[in-house]
């Protein structure tokens, strides 16, 4: 393990306090008077195509990263005879801006981004005949579902993954003692808990969604507040415990602790199985592990949908029929950590798998995601693009 990253300079953190004060103190104003400015983002994409094949045109796909293996993309181009081109985003915005901007055949997309197209109107309307395993989804997740698109007309659930805490339970044990077998938010937002595992390397995911619900929910605010206020004392912790993370961002969350320079982790579950099984192959008897914290978290799912200038849906959803085969299923599992709405896929994963402590969670205690509107998100990211300042990270060593 390496040594501890230091402190960033005082004169940095004491810039990032008073940039996010003032911004605090001018909140509601900028609230009341502003529109809200959309998430920044950089548009980073995997290359045009994964082709198997050449010639034709390829069934272009837009997902979130990691979520479809490149060996299931190649085993589906074989079955198929078609070229498939995976087309990667990162937030909500990116994904929204290039679904509406360059529509693709087929999409995955989140709760928030299913609301969103679904109430414009842009998403085409499934036909389940076509998918022999549509009516075996999860009860939960239909359910689900259908709270971000009545009567699940446009979309199928594909999967979904929990907020939580990985961490590594010698390391957290060798500090907090006896604290350490309650799983906690108060390790990462309570300051004299976070000074005691801030040695062994605290980092956190760069997603605003997941890190104000994490700060909601130790604050005992709803994860879905609708008051400006809650964001406020949201930032405010977070400009409190900004200076004790080492590092931000899914990769990095999942290389550090996958290779011991992080022993805590604010991240999704399937990003803390991939971490588990890249520490497995150094170290077989590894303590990593992940937990839903005692106070509660936040659920994220995942959907399969199309939009409504397609053509000719056939190909999109013989695509989503493979997606929705148990084996498949249960490997896409395997591989990436995202838990399966199909109950018979997760039934074909090998128990040690599927016992897994990022596998097994369950919906208790868990809130859905929901969509706070538009000014809400702006303010939210104005806030998080302050606290998660570019070069105010704590030295990499």
């Amino acid at each position: 393990m390496t040594e501890p990253s230091p402190p960033r300079p005082l004169r940095t953190t004491l810039l990032l306090a008073a940039g996010l004060s003032a911004a605090l103190i001018l909140g509601w104003a900028g609230f009341v008077v502003f529109a809200p400015s959309p998430s920044p983002v950089v548009a980073v994409a995997a290359p045009d195509a994964r082709p198997a094949s050449q010639g034709g045109q390829a069934l272009r796909v837009l997902t979130l990263g990691d979520v479809l293996p490149a060996d299931v993309v190649k085993q589906y181009e074989n079955q198929q005879g078609v070229r498939v081109a995976i087309d990667i985003v990162h937030d909500d915005e990116d994904a929204l801006r290039r679904f509406v901007d360059t529509p693709p055949d087929a999409a995955i997309v989140t709760g928030v981004e299913l609301a969103r197209l679904a109430s414009e109107t842009r998403l085409a309307v499934l036909s389940p005949a076509r998918i022999p395993t549509a009516g075996d989804l999860h009860p939960l997740l239909v359910a689900s579902g259908a709270a971000y698109d009545i009567g699940n007309r446009h979309s199928l659930a594909l999967g979904w993954h929990a907020l939580g805490i990985a961490y590594d339970a010698q390391a957290i044990r060798q500090r907090l003692g006896e604290a350490a077998n309650e799983p906690s938010w108060r390790w990462l937002f309570d300051l004299d808990t976070a000074a005691k595992l801030a040695d062994c390397g605290i980092v956190a995911d760069d997603d605003v969604v997941e890190t104000f619900a994490a700060a909601f929910v130790h604050l005992d605010r709803p994860i879905a507040s609708q008051n400006v206020g809650d964001y406020e004392a949201a930032a405010q912790i977070w400009e409190k415990v900004r200076p004790m993370i080492a590092a931000f961002g899914a990769q990095e969350v999942q290389a550090r602790l996958a290779d011991g320079r992080a022993c805590l982790a604010l991240t999704m579950s399937d990003t803390a199985y991939r971490a588990r099984v890249a520490a497995r192959t150094r170290d077989a008897s590894t303590a990593l592990t992940f937990a839903v914290p005692r106070e509660g978290s936040l659920a994220r799912d995942l959907f399969l949908v199309m939009p409504a200038t397609v053509r000719d849906s056939r190909p999109a959803e013989t695509l989503f029929a493979f997606l929705l085969r148990p084996e498949i299923a249960a490997g896409m599992m395997a591989r990436t950590g995202l838990i399966s709405a199909l109950p018979k896929g997760i039934a074909a994963l090998p128990p040690d798998v599927r016992t897994d402590a990022s596998l097994s969670v369950t919906r208790m205690g868990l809130t859905r995601e929901a969509d706070p509107g538009a000014q809400l998100r702006g303010l939210r990211t104005r806030y998080w693009n302050l606290i998660d300042a570019p070069g105010l990270a704590a030295p990499i060593q």
